[in-house]
């Protein structure tokens, strides 16, 4: 074990501002995206490659990142993804100087340079906490580091459209850049590097969960990030052309949900440890998140109320996927078991941003058609989540 040099909640807390700073990169795109159409001269199927490319490079690399870990630690390889972050947005920030068509494949390059980052800081940030932090503290310390998503998404979606509206396009890319070297900085400062991602002191036997729970797992999973970013990409976009909401406007009520979550993630990390499974608050939140996609896309009025309700609900589903890991894999493969959580992660944030734009169609009304897609994902998430099996393994040890 590490000596600790800080307070267990400093290093919860420094994890989750690198994890915030890599979505407020994220999702810098999809308020502003009609605007950006306009700067790059393109139509909305060419440009659902700014965040799909972000993604699926993510996807490419995840898998990679586990033979990383066998020469460097969780801490060296973050450090790399946040200089990956701070390369993509200075070429993104110089690509509207190109001329032609090349300043769209740039900025699309550069997106994909940008997405290596997330998928660096998703995998190691949870082993570096896990390394960092005594095992009775573990579940509160993961709970805290997973709103980094919502929060980040928030802070990116709602900022963008105002520093964008007053720097300019380039200013905004530079601003973002700089956020990621501050936590890369601060990130390298509080966290002291750790190669193995077993624990000396985990000496109790826990095998691995069935390959079917496994691949049933990351199915719903998979669904989910996919619904989730179908409602975080285009929720703005049905905003903007259904009740002509202001893109400020528009990026508020699409991440308020996940800001109000921030609180009850943290509340399910402490449920998870009580029931001693991750299993009860990621069923229940995935059936509620089903219904309410299907609401907020296809009515209004109270119906809508109550559907951005549930979302807000079942938007805490992601404050459980580490500590499924660690449940499902033991200590030995948690490396492969995040490495996967991600890799299916971005292949359904992939899926969801490239298809919901052919449902939905370049002329934004086939909304109907996204709803249904979103409502038969979340059935399927449901049962698959249902018939995923692990053993029960509180984090915190009782003594």
């Amino acid at each position: 074990m590490n000596k600790r040099s800080h307070h267990y909640l400093t290093y919860a807390i420094v994890a989750l501002i690198f994890g915030v700073a890599t979505c407020m990169i994220m999702f810098k795109i999809p308020t502003i995206l009609t605007r950006l159409m306009e700067i790059i001269e393109c139509d909305a199927n060419d440009a659902s490659i700014f965040m799909s490319s972000y993604t699926l490079i993510s996807c490419i690399f995840a898998l990679p990142v586990v033979l990383l870990l066998r020469k460097l630690g969780p801490l060296q390889i973050a450090v790399i993804g946040a200089a990956f972050a701070l390369v993509g947005s200075i070429l993104g920030a110089f690509s509207v100087y190109l001329e032609g068509d090349k300043d769209y494949y740039l900025l699309a390059i550069s997106r994909g340079i940008e997405g290596i980052n997330y998928v660096f800081a998703s995998i190691c940030l949870p082993m570096l906490i896990k390394n960092s932090v005594d095992k009775k503290n573990t579940g509160v310390c993961l709970s805290i580091y997973s709103v980094f998503f919502p929060l980040g998404s928030f802070i990116g979606t709602s900022l963008t459209p105002i520093i964008f509206t007053s720097c300019g396009f380039e200013f905004t890319w530079l601003i973002y850049a700089g956020v990621m070297l501050v936590a890369g900085l601060l990130l390298l400062y509080v966290f002291k590097d750790t190669k193995t991602v077993v624990e000396a002191s985990d000496n109790k036997k826990h095998n691995p969960a069935s390959p079917a729970s496994i691949v049933f797992f990351m199915v719903s999973w998979c669904l989910f990030c996919l619904m989730q970013i179908a409602m975080l990409n285009y929720f703005p976009i049905y905003l903007n052309t259904h009740f002509g909401m202001d893109s400020s406007l528009s990026g508020l009520l699409t991440t308020l949900p996940s800001l109000i979550c921030i609180p009850l993630c943290i509340f399910a990390g402490h449920l998870s440890d009580k029931f001693g499974t991750y299993k009860y608050v990621y069923v229940v939140t995935l059936a509620l998140l089903t219904p309410g996609l299907f609401l907020i896309f296809t009515t209004e009025g109270a119906a809508l109320v109550i559907g951005y309700i549930l979302v807000t609900l079942g938007l805490v589903c992601p404050a459980v996927n580490a500590i499924a890991v660690f449940e499902l894999f033991c200590s030995k493969y948690s490396g492969i078991g995040m490495a996967l959580l991600i890799a299916v992660c971005c292949l359904g944030q992939s899926i969801g941003s490239w298809i919901m734009q052919v449902l939905i169609g370049n002329d934004f009304t086939g909304w109907m058609q996204g709803a249904i897609f979103l409502l038969v994902c979340g059935i399927v998430a449901v049962i698959c989540a249902v018939l995923a099996r692990s053993q029960r393994r509180p984090l915190s040890n009782k003594k």
